[in-house]
Order: C-alpha cells, then sequence, then structure tokens
C-alpha cells in the first residue's frame, strides 16, 4: 500500500512539474485524493517560493527548519500504520549527494515533498481529546493579530489564507505555512509553541522579513500608548475589551500589534513602541 501511494505521488508530482494542475492530478486518482491534496499543495508552494530570491541570513533559517523537521522528527510508530515518514526520510538521504548539483528550485521542491508527507502524516492522526496539535497550531498562527496586521497589509484576507501546520521536534514547536488561496505561493512561515499558545518567529517571503518577539514590552504601556490616538480612545471608551498582544521585531521595524474587541466587532491596532504612536487600525 505504502509503494503504490509512493508511485502515484511521483506520477503526481512530474505531472505537476510537466504543467498539469493540480486538479487535474486529483482527477486521475479519485480514491487517493484525499491524501495526495495537502501534499501536492505543500510542493506546490514551496516550488512557487523558489524563485524569490532571499537575503541569506534567510536561507539559513530556511534551511535550519528543513533541518529540524528531516532530522528532529522522531514519532512513535503507529501500529498498522503506513511508514510514510520513514520511506520520506530514506529517499531524502539516498539524494542528497544527487541533489547538490541540481537547480535551487529542485532542491527546494525536493524538500517540499518531506514536509508534505510529514503533513499528510500529521493530519493521519486524529485526536483523542479535544483539538488536534496541527488544528490548534494553525488556529494560533492565523489568529495572532501580528500575523493579522501583516497579512492585511499584503491585501490578505487572513481567514482566506491556506495553512498547514508541521511539527518542527519533540517538543510543542510548529512551524505553520502560510499560502496564497488563488495559487497556493507561498506567502510566509509563521512559528508557534502550542504549549505556551503564542506565536514566536514570523517569515514573510516577500522582503525576506523575519519577524521575533520584542522583550520588556508590557500590555499595559501598549495600551497607554494606543489611548493617545482619538479612534482607539472612543472604542476604548465604549466599553471595547483589549485583546491579545503581537510584539513583532525585525531588523527594519518593531511593531505591537494590539487586539480590541466589542460584540462582533474586532479592530487590529498596530503600534510603534519606540515613537510611542498608533500606525494604523484596521477594524474586522
Amino acid at each position: 500500500m505504502a509503494e503504490e501511494f509512493e508511485h502515484i505521488l511521483d506520477q503526481c508530482i512530474d505531472r505537476l512539474l510537466r504543467g498539469e494542475s493540480l486538479e487535474q492530478c486529483l482527477q486521475r486518482y479519485p480514491e487517493q485524493a484525499a491524501q495526495l491534496e495537502p501534499l501536492l499543495r505543500v510542493a506546490l508552494a514551496t516550488q512557487k517560493a523558489s524563485s524569490v530570491e532571499p537575503r541569506p541570513e534567510f536561507k539559513v533559517q530556511a534551511r535550519q527548519q528543513l533541518s529540524s523537521v528531516l532530522y528532529r522528527q522522531k514519532p512513535k510508530a503507529q501500529p498498522g500504520g503506513v511508514p510514510l515518514l520513514d520511506l520520506a526520510k530514506s529517499r531524502i538521504r539516498g539524494g542528497v549527494e544527487g541533489l547538490r548539483s541540481r537547480p535551487v528550485w529542485q532542491k527546494a521542491l525536493a524538500s517540499a515533498l518531506v514536509v508534505a508527507l510529514i503533513v499528510g502524516l500529521c493530519l493521519t492522526i486524529p485526536a483523542l481529546l479535544g483539538q488536534s496539535p496541527v488544528a490548534l497550531a494553525e488556529e494560533l498562527a492565523i489568529e495572532d493579530p501580528g500575523v493579522q496586521i501583516l497579512l492585511i497589509e499584503k491585501d490578505f484576507d487572513p481567514l482566506g489564507v491556506h495553512r498547514a501546520a508541521v511539527k518542527a521536534d519533540g517538543g510543542s514547536i510548529y512551524y505553520v505555512y502560510l499560502m496564497n488561496p488563488k495559487d497556493d505561493a507561498l506567502i510566509g512561515t509563521v512559528t508557534v509553541d502550542i504549549k505556551e499558545r503564542m506565536v514566536t518567529k514570523i517569515g514573510l517571503i516577500e522582503g525576506s522579513e523575519q519577524f521575533g518577539p520584542v522583550a520588556g514590552v508590557s500590555k499595559e504601556d501598549i495600551v497607554q500608548i494606543a489611548r493617545r490616538h482619538h479612534r482607539v480612545r472612543e472604542i476604548l471608551d465604549n466599553w471595547a475589551e483589549v485583546g491579545r498582544m503581537s510584539c513583532l521585531c525585525s531588523p527594519q521595524r518593531k511593531v505591537v500589534a494590539l487586539e480590541l474587541r466589542l460584540g462582533q466587532k474586532r479592530w487590529l491596532v498596530k503600534i510603534d513602541p519606540t515613537e510611542g504612536e498608533v500606525i494604523s487600525i484596521f477594524e474586522r
């Protein structure tokens, strides 16, 4: 069964590389379509993103992420399960030397297949109690105020963005890949700690921006800065609730995103903590 599925996956990848659409591939294999779709979407996303040439430090961090996924992922064997992860690792290790001389996009696609197989494996293991870790990671990523603001600024509707979460190691860290809903091109990666229920890093493909946490910023101070803006003050005076706060910092800028809620209405407030001022307000 595993070998048959592997063969079908290889056939689909070859067809995609020759220009066939994802829908056409899935129509060829209707019985395996549910398993194939998430794997092929991640492979396509990484292939499309490979045309972007990011800064060297962005490449280093991306390689570290892939290494973490490939060599630190050690799930327990599932009785009666298909060892897709072991098959993927074996194939990748055997082809490492051959990949060194190939074009960059081919290396990226090969890495994407391993990531995709891990995604598929995670999705096949249902949660016995409550929300699955994969679903939780995706929810934490897309509901983060900082992630939402960055997506809105790139003209994406956060709730419409496609997501695929991959467990990074034996701990509680997950990488959530964000993809354009129109063509599944990779937008960026969000690193989530599901144990702490927080986003720890955001990496955007466009501009190769990397955002990490900002230390020493209190929620009370940020709310006071936000109150200086007349619109925020008006919202808070109408008994709006202060929601989550996301503190992010890149080499280019420092950003704090604050969520405000009033009934069914939500606002995202983008704040510059260094200058002590509100940059913009988005109503959701």
